[in-house]
C-alpha cells in the first residue's frame, strides 16, 4: 500500500517524480506494479546521474551483479 501524490490543483499525479539538488536525488511516486520496469528505470537513473556528474564509482567499469556500468551507458547512447 502506498499513498497517492496529489498536486497543488488537487489532481492525482500518475507519473514518477524526480527531485534533485546539488547533494541528493529522490525518486517519488514510483508505482509498485510498475516495478517490473525497475531494472531499465534504474539504468536510466544511473545514466542521468552520470551525465550530471553525480554518479561516482571507484571503477569506471563498475559491476553490480549482471549489470556492468560501461555496457549500460553504451546501450543508452544508441
Amino acid at each position: 500500500i502506498r499513498s497517492s501524490v496529489i498536486d497543488e490543483n488537487g489532481q492525482f499525479v500518475p507519473d514518477v517524480i524526480l527531485e534533485e539538488d546539488a547533494m541528493s536525488f529522490h525518486i517519488l511516486n514510483y508505482n509498485s506494479p510498475g516495478a517490473t520496469g525497475a531494472l531499465p528505470f534504474s539504468a536510466h537513473i544511473v545514466n542521468h546521474l552520470n551525465k550530471q556528474g553525480l554518479f561516482q564509482s571507484e571503477s569506471s567499469d563498475a559491476q553490480c551483479g549482471p549489470w556492468r556500468f560501461s555496457k549500460i551507458i553504451e546501450k543508452m547512447a544508441l
